[in-house]
């Protein structure tokens, strides 16, 4: 049996992912914000698949301590874990800083599941698991260059913050991480992924507007399914099944339409790797 974390599991490409694995055969948790949408989320996968095992846990990437707590939780319930599918994440919201001292962004799409590898790490390698970071295409126009151009949004002022700015910063995090953590880990048994799911439909389109800007985006969300341009949730979630049901190669790259894609040359930069990954430890509570 394949044990399976995914982190977002109660919407969108999480779920859509959740729902496949589990009629594979794998045992999963699945995490949300809310317990209850976890819980709901379970239920209509167990409903549909009934031999599932599927836990439903709370999860708040962008708290230190809500995933210190989870991470405790999970590894009892999968002391081994064969695949952690990190795919929650937040785009563009109204500026925030976590109560731990960080851009929302920075910290809830790559800082949280950062520091909940690390937490996981024993049971990922206990049977050489995998990791799927499911990015954007954001993360290929991201300009960041420089460790310092990461340090700057993690904590940038409301009067600097610029949503989508912060939001393609966040997935070349991922991006970087993905490529540093085979670099270091490869040895152990450990493979990596970084995922573009494709221009979805999901909540990120809506999650922190204002009715009249949901409104909006309505009619161009069904132009774009028409034109194709924009995917349903279970298409966007291919590439993550993909991953997760299979051993594939190679790993430490970056995936889309389950085909390796060019990646931001920048990921590549083993200085800003390493650097990037040192600074992200230096961050984690001890």
């Amino acid at each position: 049996m394949t044990s399976t974390l995914i982190t977002g599991g109660n919407t969108g490409i999480g779920f859509e992912s959740a729902r496949a694995l589990a009629a594979k055969g794998h045992d999963l948790i699945i995490t949300s914000r809310s317990l209850a949408a976890a819980q709901n989320a379970a239920e209509r996968i167990q409903a549909e698949t009934p031999s599932a095992a599927v836990h439903p846990l709370q999860l708040d990437l962008s708290d230190f301590t809500s995933v210190r707590d989870f991470a405790a939780e999970a590894v009892v319930i999968m002391p081994v874990l064969d695949v952690a599918l990190f795919n929650a994440g937040v785009m563009a919201p109204p500026y925030s800083m976590t109560g731990d001292g960080f851009e929302l962004q920075f910290q809830a799409n790559y800082l949280g599941h950062f520091q909940l590898y690390h937490l996981l790490r024993s049971a990922l390698l206990t049977n050489g698991g995998k990791v799927i970071n499911v990015s954007s295409l954001a993360s290929e126009r991201s300009e960041c260059v420089t460790l310092s151009d990461f340090q700057d949004l993690a904590r940038v002022t409301e009067a600097d913050y610029d949503g989508m700015i912060s939001y393609r910063a966040s997935k070349l995090a991922q991006v970087i991480f993905t490529v540093e953590l085979d670099r270091r880990e490869a040895a152990q048994g450990l493979t990596s992924y970084a995922v573009h799911p494709g221009i979805v439909n999901t909540e990120l389109f809506y999650r922190g507007r204002s009715e009249a800007m949901k409104t909006l985006a309505r009619p161009f969300v069904w132009l774009g399914y028409k034109s194709g341009r924009i995917l349903t949730p279970e298409q966007g979630a291919a590439t993550s099944i993909m991953l997760a049901a299979n051993d594939v190669q190679p790993s430490g790259a970056y995936w889309a339409e389950e085909t390796v894609r060019l990646m931001n040359p920048v990921a590549q930069d083993e200085v800003l790797g390493r650097d990037l990954w040192a600074w992200s430890e230096s961050l984690l509570p001890v």
